[in-house]
């Protein structure tokens, strides 16, 4: 299988640089069973049968015994469906579970230079890589809180109207502000420059809930 090899552009859950992506069908169970549960039905056991009904026994035994090897290693894991993510901060281990799950490996995401990675591990999740500003010219992304009242929401969003293209709003998020739209996860919109952040800053206060800065690669390559 060829692996597609990414970029990294923030810190995942604000802690690691590499991404390595596998897919196994129904390998979301050897996490969230346990491996004695796994093996057990591995060994024979109906309990699970239900749970395990399309997967490939070979290949789940194989890769409960390459798992176990990760136990106290520095990393995290999390699962989605036949998919599982390991998240990781040295890249000596990187090439180790590479290696060691080559089978499975789907794509692998990571600085593309030690530079990039001096940057992300120094700037946690403030600071996003970039090949070029979003549209070309906003340099901020700005997520805002859900709890901010419909009359707030429509405020807000008739005073941007005021300053033309130094915002850009996603459409969902435009929908939630004018009440159309009930509810939406993390409501954002793009900024063009400092002197607007300061001003968003000062009209929206404590609801602001995340602000990111964009970083071309060219600025940290040097």
């Amino acid at each position: 299988m060829q692996i597609l090899r990414l970029k990294t552009r923030k810190l995942f859950y604000n802690k690691w640089p590499y991404k390595i992506d596998m897919q196994l069908r129904r390998v979301n169970y050897v996490i969230r069973l346990g491996i004695d549960r796994t093996n057990s039905w591995l060994n024979g056991s109906d309990t699970d049968k239900f749970i395990w009904r399309d997967a490939s026994k070979p290949d789940i035994e194989e890769f409960v015994k390459k798992y176990q090897s990760l136990t106290g290693l520095d990393l995290q894991i999390r699962t989605e469906g036949s998919k599982i993510s390991i998240f990781l901060k040295d890249a000596v281990l990187v090439d180790k579970v590479v290696n060691l799950f080559s089978k499975w490996v789907t794509t692998i995401t990571e600085p593309s230079s030690d530079q990039e990675y001096d940057f992300l591990m120094s700037n946690s999740s403030k600071k996003v890589i970039c090949d070029d500003f979003p549209k070309g010219k906003y340099r901020y992304k700005i997520y805002i809180k859900t709890k901010m009242t419909v009359n707030t929401r429509e405020r807000f969003q008739s005073w941007m109207g005021n300053y033309g293209d130094k915002f850009d709003v996603a459409t969902s998020t435009s929908k939630w502000l004018s009440g159309t739209k009930q509810w939406i996860q993390d409501p954002f919109f793009y900024i063009e420059d400092q002197h607007m952040l300061s001003m968003v800053g000062m009209y929206l206060g404590d609801n602001v809930k995340r602000v990111e800065e964009f970083i071309p690669r060219n600025k940290i390559n040097i």
